[in-house]
């Protein structure tokens, strides 16, 4: 049997738009590349927003509206209150800002935006060793956050640093800096590189093997597969620069 120039066309017209059609109702087709961190899946906080995967390249006017945090609230919380545009500040460009206390051994980064979104809005919440937060941060919590636990009061008072705000001239340099200055850490997860800009694809091609979870970090990725560490470190932050 032969068939119709005509028919195939309609055929394939059905099965590309349909097909589109189907998804777009499912929720699977997005045509937006909107910032969305992933879910809670389960328990009572299930559908919201999880702040521990808040990203570098986040502004702190996206976090304020996704995770329903006053913007003011969170600029005074890292001392950047007094920049010319808050909500375009992005999260890791407090490495910069405050560089001063990661060369010190205690930074204040992405990692400390997370805990402090998670402990403002009282969200389940594992804070990484080694995560800081400057004393008006401290202060926010305490003060304009009810209900949040001894157990987290008490962890606070451990990760409090007394450091000079920001400088906004460093700001106005931070987002090269962010990109040519990073080292990655023992704590660093794929990730993280993500937020930076590489992709996960570039990612395993460099490493020559295929990334499972994003979230692994890369030092217990190497350890796991019995291969050293140091030079897939060093290969990595070399791409982080070009």
């Amino acid at each position: 049997m032969r068939i119709k120039p005509v028919s195939v066309v309609i055929t394939i017209f059905i099965v590309v738009f349909g097909g589109i059609v189907i998804a777009n109702a499912a929720g699977f087709w997005n045509t937006k590349n909107s910032k969305e961190p992933r879910r809670f899946s389960e328990g009572k906080f299930e559908g919201i927003y999880d702040p521990s995967d808040i990203r570098g390249s986040y502004s702190f006017g996206e976090i304020s509206d996704l995770f329903d945090v006053p913007l003011e609230d969170l600029a005074y919380a890292f001392g950047i209150e007094g920049f010319r545009s808050p909500a375009d500040f992005e999260c890791r460009e407090l490495e910069t800002v405050y560089e001063g206390s990661k060369n010190s051994g205690t930074e204040i980064g992405t990692a400390s935006v997370r805990l402090f979104v998670a402990y403002y809005t009282g969200l389940p919440f594992e804070p990484e060793a080694g995560t800081y937060l400057p004393l008006q941060a401290y202060e926010i919590l305490t003060t304009k956050v009810s209900g949040i636990t001894q157990e987290r009061l008490d962890h606070l008072k451990g990760i409090v640093l007394e450091v000079p705000k920001p400088d906004q001239n460093a700001a106005e340099h931070s987002e090269e800096k962010s990109s040519t200055d990073y080292y990655i850490k023992g704590s660093t997860t794929f990730r993280d590189l993500i937020s930076l800009g590489l992709e996960k694809e570039d990612i395993e091609a460099l490493i020559d093997m295929e990334i499972e979870d994003i979230d692994q970090k890369i030092k217990d990725f190497c350890d796991s597969n019995n291969i050293s560490f140091g030079p897939i470190k060093q290969m990595l932050e070399e791409n982080l620069k070009r």
